[in-house]
C-alpha cells in the first residue's frame, strides 16, 4: 500500500488528523521506512489532502460526505469539461488525485491520465438526463459518489445568494483578471467553510460559476478559446504558379495591389457561398470582427 492510500484510509477512518499523528500510524503500520518519515508522509498528501483551520489534515472525500455540487449536462458524458464546468465540480479535484471514487450506480470514478480538470467514467454514466430547469447534482454519500436531479426554482436561487453572501471575506475579487486563480481560491474558501460549517452544500445551490459573482465576472471576461484573434489567425494561402500568374494579371487589370486583389476576390466568393450579394469591400460590414491577413510571400 502507498503511503498517500493508507493516509486516506486513516483520514477516512478517523476523520482530520495532524501531520504528526498520520507519521506515527504510517510508521508504525510499516508503510514508510525513510529517516524523515513526516517528509515522506507530507509529499505523498501534496494536492491530496485538505489543510484544515486548525491545521489537522482532511482527505477531500470526508469533508465532502453529504454535500452536493451541481452542473449543468453538456457534453459526451452529460458533463461540461469547459472552464465554467471544471469550475463548478473543482472540489472533486483532489478526491481524484487520492484515487478512484466509487460510483453509486456501479463502477468508479477516476482522475484522467493528467492533473488537469476532467475524470474517467464507466460508459453510459450519469445515465440520468435533466430536462429543462434542471441540473445534475453529484453528492458524496457514503463515500460513493450519487448522482441527481436538481429543479432550477427559487429556492435554489435563494441558497445560492446564501453561499455567495458567506463568502463575501474570501477576497475573491482579488484575482478578477483570472478564472483559474479565481476558482483556485474559491476552493481554497471553500474547504475552509467545509471544515467548520456541517450544513454548506448539503441543500443543492446553481452551479459554483454562476452563483458567485467573482467567478462568474472572471469566466465571462475570459476569451472563448474558439474563436481565434484575428492578430493571431494567419492562414496561409498556396497557389500553383500558373495561378499566380492569373491573379497577378487580374490585379494589374483591375490596379490594385496582389493582396489587396487576393482579400477581395476570397471575401467575394466567401460572401457568395453564404448567399450574400457583396458590394465594394463589403466584408467588415457582414463580420462583427476584424478581417486577418494572410501571410504570404511571392518571388
Amino acid at each position: 500500500m502507498t503511503i498517500h492510500a493508507f493516509c486516506h484510509e486513516q483520514l477516512m477512518t478517523h476523520g482530520p488528523l495532524t501531520l504528526e499523528a498520520l507519521t506515527d500510524l504510517a510508521v508504525a503500520a510499516g508503510v514508510t521506512h525513510s529517516g524523515t518519515p513526516h517528509v515522506s508522509v507530507r509529499k505523498s498528501l501534496r494536492g491530496r489532502a485538505v489543510p484544515m483551520p486548525d491545521g489537522r489534515l482532511a482527505t477531500p472525500l470526508w469533508l465532502l460526505e453529504g454535500r452536493v455540487l451541481t452542473t449543468h449536462a453538456v457534453g459526451e458524458n452529460g458533463f461540461s469539461y469547459n472552464a465554467d464546468g471544471a469550475s463548478d465540480v473543482a472540489l472533486l479535484t483532489p478526491a481524484l488525485r487520492t484515487g478512484p471514487v466509487p460510483l453509486a450506480s456501479g463502477g468508479e470514478l477516476r482522475a484522467p491520465s493528467s492533473w488537469g480538470y476532467g475524470w474517467r467514467a464507466p460508459k453510459g454514466w450519469p445515465g440520468v438526463a435533466p430536462g429543462d430547469g434542471e441540473l445534475l447534482g453529484l453528492r458524496i454519500r457514503d463515500g460513493a459518489l450519487h448522482v441527481e436531479l436538481v429543479r432550477e426554482d427559487d429556492a435554489l436561487q435563494q441558497r445560492g445568494q446564501a453561499l455567495a453572501a458567506a463568502l463575501e471575506d474570501a477576497q475573491l475579487d482579488l484575482f478578477l483578471g483570472d478564472p483559474a486563480a479565481v476558482s483556485r481560491r474559491l476552493t481554497e474558501a471553500l474547504w475552509a467553510s467545509l471544515a467548520t460549517d456541517p450544513g454548506l452544500l448539503t441543500e443543492p445551490v446553481p452551479p459554483l460559476s454562476e452563483c458567485i459573482p467573482a467567478l462568474r465576472l472572471a469566466l465571462a471576461r475570459q476569451p472563448d478559446p474558439w474563436v481565434l484573434p484575428s492578430d493571431d489567425w494567419r492562414p496561409t494561402l498556396v497557389l500553383p504558379a500558373e495561378l499566380e500568374w492569373i491573379a497577378l494579371d487580374h490585379a494589374r487589370s483591375a490596379q490594385m495591389s496582389l493582396d489587396d486583389w487576393l482579400d477581395d476576390h476570397v471575401e467575394r466568393s466567401l460572401l457568395a457561398l453564404d448567399g450574400v450579394q457583396p458590394g465594394p469591400r463589403t466584408l467588415a460590414k457582414v463580420v462583427p470582427f476584424p478581417v486577418p491577413r494572410r501571410g504570404r510571400s511571392w518571388p
